[in-house]
């Protein structure tokens, strides 16, 4: 079963030489209290296989801390490179990082709806002016995470494991200088449970050349 390649932004390029650089942005897979599921495994797993059928070469991996994103990151890698080590930035870390007392609401605001975290987030961001989650502010942290990566690792392709709603999908906005509010009140998003996009981005021009989400047949927004 092959994951769906979806094209948001398509670019022309033959390949990353030029200062490209191929972000991979991973979203942890399901878990329960942090730990993969069987199911979150094997997404993971079908994942990592269809990017080394791909002749996807990493040659850096880093992460959230929080050990859901890591140990999703993991197990990607563990199909496309030799080494192990992930290096961990608290601009991509996780909400229960940033704001545990709120993460915690929002989970317990979520399991009361029958909805995931994310999903529950993003209706909190939608309806609550007054929020003290600056989703846009997070999106922009990590966004600033990225363009670093990437000026680094110019002509490269690396994997960056975070989170969707507060970390993956408002950097996607922020780099690729679209709309936030129209972003924050669509109903469908770039990233499910162990999904991915893939950025192919310019960091001299600040510029995305082509964006493509890689979607599982059951993908999830949970």
């Amino acid at each position: 079963m092959a994951l769906e390649r979806k094209v948001i932004k398509r670019g022309s390029f033959c390949s990353l030489e030029g200062g490209l650089c191929r972000l991979l942005l991973l979203r942890h897979g399901e878990h329960q209290r942090g730990i993969l599921t069987e199911a979150g495994q094997a997404h993971l797993n079908m994942l990592a296989s269809q990017l080394k059928v791909e002749g996807i070469e990493l040659v850096a991996a880093f992460s959230s801390s929080s050990a859901k994103a890591l140990s999703s990151v993991i197990r990607v890698m563990a199909e496309l490179i030799k080494f192990r080590e992930v290096t961990t930035d608290l601009r991509l870390g996780s909400l229960t990082t940033i704001l545990p007392d709120m993460a915690r609401q929002i989970s317990h605001d979520a399991a009361a709806a029958g909805i995931g975290f994310q999903e529950q987030l993003l209706n909190k961001c939608r309806t609550d002016s007054g929020s003290s989650v600056d989703i846009e502010g997070l999106g922009k942290e990590t966004a600033a995470a990225l363009h670093e990566l990437a000026t680094r690792y110019q002509s490269r392709t690396i994997l960056i494991g975070s989170h969707g709603g507060c970390r993956i999908e408002p950097a996607v906005i922020s780099l690729m200088k679209a709309d936030f509010e129209g972003w924050l009140h669509k109903d469908t998003w770039l990233v499910g449970l162990g999904g991915m996009v893939e950025l192919i981005y310019r960091p001299s021009d600040e510029e995305v050349v082509e964006v493509c989400q890689l979607i599982h047949p059951t993908d999830t927004k949970a």
